[in-house]
């Protein structure tokens, strides 16, 4: 019976080994699939991690961001880094202390691209396991994390086990009796959450402080929307004083057919957008 449980530990932990060294070599080569939930994500991450002389504006955003100026077709002039809307606003800020970190950003534009529903999160849906956790929650973007981060982020096994490449390179949820978020600093808001401010206000100084611009445009629309007020949203804008960075934003809509949509929020072709639809 020893020798049983001898060679069963031995096969596991070979195992284990094994499927870790294959999820490292997947992560690192970008070959994660789609099946993955956050596997796009991981290609702005990289990029953020590269000096970049050329771009002269950089993209952030949500997955209809994503869709509108894809990572994968970055030009010389304008460099997308977007990433999706469960990633959250922390999630955006971490990613531009990346790239801040490693290139001159004097000069340059940033411009956050965010569906008007996107600022009322916070860190409380299921999805900031596989867009928050996994991809930030990291000793690469530690000296970045903030009192706030830290408070919602709690430091337990879970947070931990999800760093392992076995389970970054899988779409493995905890169970919900192993909570790795806090409850306790919640506070939620009408059209632009309290975290959302903080992080919005954290991306502008820090654009600021590079010497580069910063400004926030909406994602395209369903004709549909149109004539929709966004009084929630226009209310915070004005309520914690965005109206600086928000003054493109509501001119800026463009519209397209509810047909071409495949959900309400993305193309089912994007070659419709051309390259440059909002002319950045």
């Amino acid at each position: 019976m020893k020798r049983f449980l001898l060679k069963v530990g031995l096969f596991s932990s070979l195992l284990f080994a094994v499927l870790n060294v294959t999820g490292w070599l997947l992560i690192m080569t970008r070959r994660q699939g789609h099946a993955v939930e956050n596997s796009q994500i991981y290609l702005s991450i990289d990029k953020a991690r590269h000096e970049w002389d050329e771009s002269m504006v950089y993209v952030f955003g949500d997955s209809v961001a994503h869709q509108m100026y894809p990572p994968e077709k970055t030009n010389d002039r304008i460099n997308s880094l977007a990433l999706v809307m469960p990633s959250t606003m922390a999630g955006q800020y971490l990613l531009l202390k990346r790239l801040a970190a490693a290139n001159n950003l004097h000069g340059k534009k940033i411009v956050l691209i965010l569906s008007p529903e996107g600022f009322s999160l916070d860190l409380s849906h299921s999805a900031s396991y596989h867009y928050v956790l996994k991809p930030f929650f990291n000793e690469e973007f530690r000296p970045w994390e903030d009192p706030v981060f830290s408070k919602r982020v709690q430091h337990t096994p879970i947070s931990m086990v999800s760093q392992w490449p076995i389970v970054k390179s899988s779409n493995w949820n905890p169970p919900g009796w192993l909570p790795y978020l806090s409850h306790e600093a919640l506070v939620l808001g009408h059209g632009i959450s309290p975290f959302s401010h903080h992080y919005l206000r954290k991306m502008e100084a820090l654009a600021l402080e590079a010497g580069a611009s910063f400004s926030v445009l909406p994602t395209i629309q369903p004709e549909s929307d149109r004539g929709r007020d966004y009084s929630d949203l226009r209310a915070a804008i004005h309520r914690f004083h965005l109206d600086d960075l928000f003054n493109e934003y509501f001119d800026a809509f463009h519209y397209f057919p509810n047909a071409a949509f495949r959900d309400g929020a993305h193309l089912r072709n994007r070659e419709v957008l051309g390259d440059n639809v909002l002319g950045l």
